[in-house]
């Protein structure tokens, strides 16, 4: 299942592609199955941050943050995230906002 997210890291060439497109597209389905849990969102931050979509991998961990507010790492990773975007403040203010949700848990 996590194949496609392996997978849509690397380049590969036109014939390769049309069958990573499909195994991708599997694996985005498997994780639709439960939209409550929260660990789908996080999968599919891998997915989208792999593949260069940083403002849907952005949009990820908000949906994350919003099913578990009480979890520290989706705002660790949105930090690399916000990063890789050049937000000049965006990954301070999340890896600050993670320091306090951990240590209140």
């Amino acid at each position: 299942m996590q194949a496609g997210s392996v997978l849509a890291r690397f380049p590969t060439d036109q014939a390769t592609r049309e069958t990573v497109e499909r195994v991708v597209r599997e694996y985005v389905a498997s994780l639709q199955v439960r939209p409550d849990d929260f660990r789908r969102h996080l999968n599919l931050v891998v997915l989208d941050s792999d593949r260069g979509q940083l403002q849907e991998s952005i949009a990820e961990y908000q949906m994350a943050l919003r099913q578990r507010p009480d979890f520290a790492q989706p705002l660790v990773n949105a930090s690399v995230v916000y990063n890789r975007m050049g937000k000049d403040n965006k990954p301070e203010e999340a890896l600050r906002r993670a320091i306090q949700i951990d240590s209140v848990n």
